[in-house]
């Protein structure tokens, strides 16, 4: 009973945030409707037949999530983990949900559906921001909800689509810090940031990396204004200072994260890693092992393009893995528009948008090189690139718009 309660709950919430989506703009609010019912019958199929083979990585949550809900109803006597990152992060969430309706795989699914629904709003947020017009802006928040693997990894019971909706959220309010010069938005986009860090503590590093990158955004805006004091060099002292402070801070959170992992050197970190990523199916590129941090360098770039546009469609062993390459072709496609369309950054007079694609392709890169060094499976690597593909989708057609629209104007 607690659990059929808990499942009309979250669809009441679902359509009470759907139609007043739909009362402010209606294909907007269509455009969810059809995201959240994709969902919900992806999320039916995966639980009766569990359509992709994900039982291990979702027990691991499922398994959290019950000892966190025994604990808090006093069965158990102490929290399941040491330190609340990663699984337990996720896990503890679950146990809240549970503990509050009972234990039911299903209702997991079912908040995974309304987080990536979430999603798909966000996308058309961002759109927004970046001045895309109407239809653009409907057109690649369908291309989110529609796109199958987004829609089968919106149903998993899996930290990913979270961290998904908190990237979206943390990309929306920093663009829009950067584009009104704002310390506000910057604030409020470093909540959604912390949050993400113990969901997925990896990130930490690259967080630090995109704030010095804002700063510096805001001073270059700022024209360093502290410059008038009248000691010649000081506003670069003061920059080196802030860019040396960054760089401490990655460093730190780095040698954190290998710690975390009782890995006594960065190399070994990335060569347990990649070994983790190569268990199971569709491994790709496995014969390439790291040895020293020269191979790191000589491998990334087949490293990179396997985890962003993998697989192909050569790789079709089965039919999932060929329907997987056609997907994959979306990323090519608005690869390509943003290269054709990279030069508009020199030509448009808005300081303001090239400043926020710039911040925008900066963060999708560093976390793609990243992400690539170690994933070695494209089903990982499928579930990982998602989270940031689709701002490189918003910044391509932005740019392609920006250019029409000056072409158009001369």
């Amino acid at each position: 009973m607690h659990s059929f309660i808990g499942i009309l709950t979250i669809f009441t919430i679902a359509g009470i945030f759907i139609f007043s989506k739909y009362r402010m703009h209606t294909s907007l609010g269509w455009v969810l409707a059809i995201s959240f019912g994709v969902r919900v019958v992806a999320a039916i199929f995966q639980e009766l037949y569990h359509i992709v083979p994900y039982d291990w990585d979702e027990g691991l949550f499922l398994n959290m999530g019950m000892k966190v809900k025994n604990y808090l109803e006093g069965t158990r006597a102490s929290l399941p983990f040491v330190t609340l990152s990663g699984v337990p992060a996720y896990g503890t969430l679950l146990g809240g949900l549970f503990f509050l309706y009972d234990f039911e795989p299903f209702l997991a699914r079912l908040l995974s559906a309304v987080i990536g629904t979430g999603v798909v709003f966000w996308v058309y947020k961002l759109s927004e921001q970046l001045k895309l017009n109407q239809s653009s802006t409907i057109f690649i928040s369908l291309v989110v909800g529609l796109t199958p693997s987004y829609i089968i990894y919106s149903t998993l019971i899996m930290r990913d689509v979270l961290i998904w909706l908190l990237i979206m959220v943390f990309a929306f309010l920093w663009v829009k810090s950067i584009q009104r010069m704002s310390t506000r938005y910057l604030t409020w986009g470093l909540i959604p940031a912390l949050v993400l860090v113990p969901l997925r503590p990896q990130y930490a590093p690259l967080f630090a990396a995109a704030f010095g990158f804002v700063c510096y955004l805001f001073a270059k805006k700022t024209h360093f204004q502290f410059r008038k004091i009248k000691l010649h060099g000081i506003q670069y002292a003061f920059f080196l200072s802030g860019l040396g402070g960054v760089l401490i801070v990655i460093g730190l959170l780095v040698l954190s994260e290998i710690a975390r992992w009782d890995n006594a050197t960065v190399l070994e970190y990335l060569i347990r890693q990649q070994g983790w990523r190569t268990q199971g199916g569709s491994v790709y590129l496995s014969d390439l092992e790291y040895t020293s941090f020269f191979d790191v360098f000589i491998y990334l770039p087949q490293r990179f393009i396997h985890f962003t546009f993998g697989p192909f469609l050569w790789n079709g062993g089965s039919a999932q893995v060929f329907a997987s390459g056609l997907e994959s072709l979306i990323g090519w496609i608005f690869f390509f528009i943003l290269i054709a369309n990279y030069k508009i950054l020199n030509r448009s007079l808005d300081s303001s948008w090239v400043q926020s694609i710039r911040f925008i392709l900066m963060f999708v890169i560093i976390n793609l090189i990243t992400a690539s060094i170690i994933d070695s499976n494209y089903g990982t690597a499928m579930r990982h690139r998602m989270i940031f593909m689709p701002l490189l989708f918003i910044a391509a057609l932005s740019m392609r718009q920006t250019r029409i629209d000056l072409t158009s104007n001369s």
